[in-house]
Formats: structure tokens, sequence, C-alpha cells
């Protein structure tokens, strides 16, 4: 899976998560925070975003399901340089 298309997923994905935690401000404000960061991210910004979801996944674990695996975070920045 290229950087982009996990990026479309994982916006996705959030964007559900906040829809059915809507009634949970910490949540929200987490997804937020993190969708902010994830819109305009390149993969030399994926350390910022794997930081915002292990902190958010204290709140909610189902954050930690949206970190992808070391062999495509390694595939990304090869394709990067």
């Amino acid at each position: 899976m290229k950087f982009s298309e996990w990026k479309t997923i994982t916006i996705a994905r959030l964007i559900e998560i906040k829809r059915r935690h809507e009634d949970n401000p910490k949540i929200v404000n987490d997804v937020n925070a993190i969708l902010s960061k994830l819109h305009y991210a390149k993969v030399r910004d994926l350390s910022t975003i794997l930081l915002y979801l292990h902190h958010a996944s204290v709140d909610l674990k189902e954050f930690l399901e949206l970190i992808p695996s070391k062999e495509e975070i390694m595939e990304w920045f090869k394709e990067e340089a």
C-alpha cells in the first residue's frame, strides 16, 4: 500500500471513530488533531502522526489499529528517497 492510500484509509477510519464517539470530547479532540496533521502529511512527517496515534490510544485502543506496520513504513521511506 502506498502512503497516500494509507492516509486516505486512515482519514476515513478516523472520521468513523469520530462519529461513533461524538459524545466523548477527548476522543473528538484527538481525532481532530490527528486529522489536521494527517491531511497535509508527507512520509517525513510520519513520526508526528505515529506519536499522536500513540497518545490518543490511551483514551481509545482502536487508534493503535491505525498505525502502519514497520515494513510499510520502511517501504514508504525507500519510495521517498
